[in-house]
């Protein structure tokens, strides 16, 4: 079995230069009591809801339609932006519905961070080069703003399902995205 690749730190060069990427480590960080942040128990509802009716419906779908032969490619944006003309206070928002918007569009008044920057351009080479030939590995050029994200592996059904986590700390597969959370609510 091949190990996991360590997830890529990506950034834009501030000349207008190509985007470097370099594989890191993740920290190790100890946080304190996450139920002590105000709204925790409300976003964690709220979160769970989102497994229900996106994730693990986006899963079940991806599912069906690789039996029947399709080429299946998904994603899972876990980045909070730091900034949003929709929403004064992120702190407790995470990475919301819709907040990969801005990201897969370049909205640069939305992108406060060269790391926000970097992950946007490679969402826009993705974007760009599934709408032109099906494959967001695979377009018709070079992407803009120097952009050359990681390979983007195709959905993988169970037992290993594959899904790309698109974040400014890593764009890298995840195995076994909400694998327990899905089976519990689809067994229901």
């Amino acid at each position: 079995q091949v190990p996991p690749l360590a997830p890529l730190k990506c950034q834009l060069d501030r000349a207008g230069g190509p985007m470097t990427c370099d594989r890191v480590q993740p920290a190790v960080v100890s946080d304190p009591d996450p139920t002590a942040i105000p709204g925790y128990w409300y976003m964690a509802a709220m979160r769970s809801a989102g497994d229900y009716a996106i994730t693990c419906r986006v899963r079940q779908m991806a599912a069906a339609l690789q039996k029947r032969h399709h080429k299946v490619f998904s994603y899972y944006f876990t980045h909070q932006p730091n900034t949003s003309v929709n929403y004064d206070e992120l702190s407790t928002l995470g990475a919301f519905h819709g907040a990969e918007v801005p990201f897969a569009f370049y909205d640069a008044f939305e992108l406060a961070t060269a790391e926000e920057r970097a992950l946007s351009a490679a969402m826009g080479c993705y974007w760009r080069n599934f709408a032109h030939t099906g494959d967001p590995n695979r377009g018709p050029g070079p992407c803009l703003r120097g952009a050359a994200p990681p390979h983007w592996p195709e959905f993988a059904a169970a037992p290993n399902t594959t899904t790309l986590q698109l974040d400014t700390k890593a764009i890298a597969p995840i195995v076994g995205l909400k694998t327990e959370q899905c089976e519990a609510f689809l067994s229901a």
